[in-house]
């Protein structure tokens, strides 16, 4: 199991909190943050699929 670092936590929670309060500008530091960790947690997700499964990280990222 991936344990996230209270440092990462506060990395996303920050521009979370301050996006949910109505600062639409956390949402520019929000959006790559949330990508980057899709794309870390996608290749886990794909491990389980056949060999010749077509499905690729960038493409279920962007289906996410």
């Amino acid at each position: 199991m991936d344990k996230t670092s209270a440092a990462e936590v506060s990395e996303t929670t920050r521009p979370l909190k301050a996006w949910s309060e109505g600062d639409e500008t956390a949402l520019e530091r929000l959006v790559p943050l949330v990508d980057a960790e899709m794309r870390r947690l996608a290749p886990h997700c794909l491990r389980g699929e056949c060999h010749d499964h077509i499905q690729q990280t960038t493409a279920l990222v962007n289906e996410a």
